[in-house]
């Protein structure tokens, strides 16, 4: 996630929380603290408390591409055919 782009303005705080936002979990994640990394759920929920589409974040559609291989075995033969 950019910072710039989501860092709360003021007043997006409090909508994180009711969002299911943890405002101190999502600091230590900017803050890139103790090897926090944006979750695909995390920058969903931020995205939607901001307005924003849930795949307005990269991370969230990374998620999305990973959780589909896993559960896809021919999908993901054919990706790593394609990429090697």
């Amino acid at each position: 996630m950019v910072r710039a782009r989501t860092t709360p303005g003021e007043g997006s705080g409090t909508r994180l929380l009711g969002n299911g936002v943890d405002p101190s979990h999502l600091s230590r994640v900017l803050r890139q603290t103790g090897y926090k990394t944006p979750s695909g759920e995390l920058t969903r929920k931020v995205a939607e408390a901001l307005g924003l589409p849930e795949d307005y974040f990269l991370e969230y559609r990374q998620a999305v591409v990973l959780e589909r291989i896993q559960k896809d075995s021919s999908l993901r033969e054919r990706l790593y055919r394609e990429l090697k």
